[in-house]
């Protein structure tokens, strides 16, 4: 079986990536662990996704913007998303492939080509300003680096999740993919989605 989690950044989709990797016996794969790799290629300048500044004066992009980036950075990822899969398949192992940068579009690709029944996919994305910058706070995890950022930044970033998520939660829809909404209590979303990918 073969685990797709798409969605937007900072809603826990590697925490759910995890667990579904750990309880089923499948191979994670993180997709910013590839962008790592993509973004060797560009300068920063040059960097298809700027990345957030500290001052929040310096990040000028609207979050509609930034999507807009992400949307158009996506293509570099799916030749490789696209050669995990089909060995995976062929192989009949399991895999659970998480990133931001997969997109409905892309994820509806693959089931129409190797057949619905070989997935499980879910997106997940947050509506909610105000709850994406209390998990941020409250999240104490080491990977955490916007915790110590000052409040403006963490809003800048949490508006950018809101208009991640509508686009991803359009776009599921269009494609007939599930989408899950969070809500403020991360371990019974993080529980609730697992159990909905087994």
């Amino acid at each position: 079986m073969i685990y797709l989690i798409g969605g937007a950044p900072r809603v826990g989709k590697s925490v759910v990536a995890k667990l579904v990797a750990d309880r089923q016996y499948a191979v994670l794969i993180a997709m910013d662990d590839l962008g790592e790799r993509v973004k060797s290629f560009f300068s920063q300048e040059k960097s298809p996704v700027p990345n957030f500044s500290g001052d929040a004066s310096e990040n000028t992009l609207t979050p509609e913007e930034r999507v807009k980036l992400h949307v158009k950075s996506a293509p570099m990822f799916t030749a490789e998303v696209d050669d995990m899969v089909a060995k995976a398949v062929a192989r009949g192992e399991s895999l659970v492939i998480e990133g931001v940068q997969l997109f409905p579009e892309h994820v509806k690709s693959l089931l129409t080509q190797y057949g619905s029944e070989n997935f499980r996919v879910l997106f997940i994305g947050w509506s909610d300003v105000d709850g994406v910058v209390d998990g941020i706070m409250k999240n104490t995890s080491s990977n955490n680096w916007l915790r110590e950022s000052n409040a403006e930044v963490i809003r800048q970033v949490a508006e950018f999740v809101v208009a991640y998520s509508a686009y991803v939660r359009d776009e599921a829809k269009k494609h007939d993919l599930p989408y899950q909404e969070r809500t403020g209590d991360f371990d019974v979303d993080v529980k609730k989605y697992g159990e909905a990918l087994m």
